[in-house]
């Protein structure tokens, strides 16, 4: 905590106190759902990951990209939603993580979905 005072001509005096942090990059976070858009084949969904987060956001971080893994392809794109046709019914898992602005990765998070 940092202080700072000053006097004004008239012998009015006032304080402020600064509370300075740094920290190095805080890693992205990925989040995300698979749905069932309207109108779409009975074997599609809409990966959506438009929720993953940059831990240092509040502080001009963001993602950069998203890499989706399923059906044993790994994609990776600036994009925060992908589309996939399934084969058949079935228990399908997908696998996201994120990449921010300094070029770290966050953990991946994965979901089984049924079809």
């Amino acid at each position: 905590m940092l202080a700072i005072g000053a006097v004004d001509d008239f012998g009015k005096s006032a304080t402020l106190d600064i509370d300075l942090r740094a920290f190095d990059n805080l890693v992205p976070v990925a989040s995300f759902v698979a749905n069932h858009p309207q109108g779409a084949g009975p074997f599609e969904r809409l990966v959506d990951a438009s929720a993953s987060v940059d831990g240092d956001q509040n502080f001009g971080g963001w993602i950069t990209k998203y890499e989706y893994s399923f059906l044993g392809v790994v994609r990776a794109t600036s994009y925060n939603t992908q589309t996939v046709i399934f084969p058949s019914s079935g228990v399908y898992n997908i696998v996201v993580r994120v990449k921010d602005h300094d070029g770290v990765w966050g953990e991946p998070i994965s979901q089984n979905i049924e079809i």
